[in-house]
């Protein structure tokens, strides 16, 4: 009679468990696979194992409270971008037990305008935009991390065969223009937005006289301190600027008239300069300048 009084008692502890809403644990741990951070534009399916039934729920940031998902009872569930910066958990029932994932957090990668680095020998001339190039010279495009995929580099609006790497050497006039996509979402292909204007052989920069401009030498080049300019005839009035491959100006002044100048570059730092002479009615001259 004890025994049968300990069974009663045991049973009787159990509907009240149940009339008070705790339930034993199911012998089943639902959880969530997929990929759980969107790439822009993107989208995700998130799975479950197979059970007999399914509730997806959602938990907005900062909520304590999960919420139901209408119509959301399959195995799995597609979300995009803007379902990220939710919590996501989903209920699954197997021979009538009942048991609820772990909330997994979905995010979303957010990236800035692709931008451009320029290198190499060139000058900008703010008039007109355009970067210039000495023929025989060569300006670096270099697109910006993070895009180093699905790269695609354009001249005059036409793709360039085989010019699909982070950097394009320029050699050629022309409106140099990019796409490409960050590496972790090669689909995301998106332009600096912005078009590189490039006109080479403006200049003389081989030393060869141009028609109307008194030849000049330029000596020692590679020069250590004072830079020597001669001309073979008296040189009319004329203005130097000194810039860097980069096209930052360092220096400038002007010339007298007549057949020798000087410039001291002793300041400067080892390197390759841009020693661009300006005459009457506007021509130019560029040399390159190698300092040691």
């Amino acid at each position: 009679m004890k025994l049968q009084f300990l069974s009663l008692g045991i049973f009787s502890f159990f509907l009240f468990a149940s009339s008070n809403g705790v339930q034993a644990q199911c012998p089943f741990d639902p959880t969530i696979e997929g990929d759980t951070i969107l790439c822009p534009e993107g989208s995700t399916e998130l799975k479950t194992q197979v059970y007999d039934a399914y509730q997806w729920y959602r938990r907005a940031w900062g909520a304590s409270q999960a919420e139901p998902i209408p119509g959301a009872t399959g195995q799995s569930i597609v979300l995009t971008e803007v379902d990220a910066l939710n919590y996501y958990s989903v209920e699954a029932t197997l021979n009538g037990c009942t048991e609820t994932s772990p909330e997994v957090l979905l995010d979303a990668w957010a990236f800035l305008l692709p931008t451009l680095s320029l290198t190499g020998n060139y000058e900008f001339d703010p008039n007109t935009q355009t970067f210039l190039i000495c023929e025989g010279d060569t300006m670096f495009l270099t697109l910006n991390p993070p895009y180093e995929a699905s790269i695609t580099w354009y001249n005059n609006g036409v793709p360039i065969p085989g010019e699909t790497g982070i950097t394009l050497p320029v050699t050629q006039s022309g409106a140099y223009t990019v796409v490409g996509a960050p590496a972790i979402c090669p689909n995301f292909i998106l332009s600096p937005g912005v078009v590189t204007e490039v006109t080479v052989d403006v200049c003389n920069a081989t030393g060869e006289p141009q028609p109307g401009l008194p030849e000049l030498a330029l000596f020692p080049n590679p020069v250590a301190d004072v830079l020597r300019i001669h001309f073979s005839s008296p040189s009319p009035a004329a203005t130097w600027r000194l810039t860097n491959v980069a096209g930052q100006q360092l220096g400038s002044d002007s010339f007298t008239e007549g057949k020798e100048a000087e410039i001291d570059l002793s300041q400067l730092p080892a390197g390759v300069y841009l020693l661009h002479l300006r005459f009457a009615e506007g021509k130019t001259v560029v040399r390159k300048i190698v300092k040691d």
